[in-house]
């Protein structure tokens, strides 16, 4: 009996601006072919104006395409609807979604499956940032070994609208198991450091409240005698004199000589390993795996300056409620990382069928990073891109926990 050739896996991408949700997921699916004969999956991305058709459209693409196709969708932040269909897997694929009643039993068939070699993960970014947190910590345990990225959904139009479902409902978060072997690379973007990183003397972290960091310390000593100080119970102890935090900030945005004008043009990232500075000179990029970035949203009563954009505690940051250092950063082109990622993705010498360019925070644009993850494969594969509030990646280690990376960008390269 002759032996059948399989055939390759591939890839395929198209986009819609029909407004039928059933029709326009007939134009997507026509436009990458049909529905697929062989296993494979389907990502789904659509812009928060269409947010509260999430669920329908995610069940007439699915439709469309066979009607047992995995399929997940997700909001983003771009502008129309984008399809991306793998086909010719070498094994099945499964979508799934996590919620209180379904995690348990979907994570022991997680872990139970020798055959999953990459997981795509999307999340809600209104779950409380703790169940957020914790179950993504379950992920990491349930598949120490499989490469795990994904993205933290755009935010809904409006509130109570599903941002992550497959065909079959909505959930905090969604997942694609696949066959597949993965390079995943994840850089902050659209962000440069500015200046050296800050000491800081007292902050202000309680769960659930926004952080605010209250003293930078200085290099000038205090006086012993220090009102101040004594109302601490530490008269007698000379110390370094502290300034208002949002004072040490505005004195960064003075040195910037014109690049930061204001709070809305600067992050502020707190440490992954507290303790101390994270390596490195301050004038290479600074890591994603180090730095944890905030926005910088207002000044206390006391001249401290508040943060938001996560929960500190929540992700583990700071497990104390203390902090130790950190880092301005200023807004910058995403331009540079999302070379920087083509050009590591690319040295990894795979032979990838298709891309991911993942994207959370300010002034990202999935369609430079489309232009990147293709540019990652030698310009063999087309590139699937999205816009959310953060991209979701465990370290380079193998083990290394899942976190949240605001402010970055991620390409991810499949190969079959």
């Amino acid at each position: 009996v002759a032996a059948v050739a399989r055939r390759a896996a591939s890839w395929r991408v198209a986009e819609s601006e029909t407004a039928d949700p059933a029709a326009a997921a007939a134009e997507l699916v026509g436009a990458v072919g049909g529905p697929p004969s062989t296993p494979g999956f389907a990502l789904l991305f659509v812009p928060r104006k269409r947010a509260g058709e999430l669920e329908v459209l995610a069940s007439q693409t699915s439709k469309a395409l066979g009607g047992s196709f995995p399929t997940v969708a997700v909001v983003s932040g771009g502008q129309r609807l984008a399809l991306g269909v793998a086909s010719g897997l070498s094994g099945s694929a499964r979508a799934f979604t996590l919620s209180p009643e379904t995690t348990a039993a979907e994570l022991s068939a997680l872990g139970a499956d020798a055959s999953i070699r990459s997981l795509l993960i999307f999340g809600d970014p209104t779950t409380p940032p703790s169940s957020l947190q914790k179950t993504l910590d379950e992920i990491s345990r349930a598949a120490p070994k499989v490469v795990k990225v994904g993205l933290l959904a755009a935010p809904p139009a409006e509130k109570g609208q599903a941002v992550v479902a497959t065909s079959a409902g909505r959930g905090s978060i969604a997942c694609i198991s696949l066959p597949c072997s993965a390079v995943a690379a994840v850089e902050l973007a659209g962000c440069e450091r500015l200046g050296d990183a800050l000491e800081v003397f007292e902050a202000d972290i309680r769960k659930g409240a926004p952080p605010t960091v209250e003293q930078i310390g200085t290099e000038e000593e205090g006086d012993y005698s220090d009102t101040a100080e004594t109302e601490k119970g530490t008269a007698g102890i000379i110390r370094r004199k502290g300034v208002p935090a949002a004072g040490a900030l505005q004195a960064a945005m003075k040195a910037s000589a014109g690049a930061v004008s204001g709070p809305k043009d600067m992050f502020l990232g707190i440490p992954r390993f507290d303790g101390k500075v994270p390596d490195g000179s301050a004038a290479a990029p600074a890591s994603a795996m180090d730095w944890a970035l905030f926005n910088w949203v207002g000044v206390s009563p006391s001249g401290g300056a508040t943060l938001s954009g996560g929960d500190p505690i929540a992700e583990g940051l700071t497990p104390k409620g203390a902090l130790r250092w950190l880092q301005p950063f200023k807004v910058a082109p995403g331009t540079d990382a999302w070379r920087r990622l083509a050009q590591k993705c690319r040295a990894a010498n795979k032979k990838p069928f298709a891309a991911l360019a993942l994207a959370g925070g300010r002034g990202l644009s999935p369609k430079e990073g489309e232009a990147a993850g293709s540019a990652a494969t030698a310009n063999s594969a087309a590139a699937l891109g999205a816009l959310g509030v953060a991209v979701i990646a465990a370290g380079e280690a193998e083990g290394s926990t899942l976190a949240l990376h605001r402010q970055a960008a991620c390409i991810l390269l499949l190969s079959d």
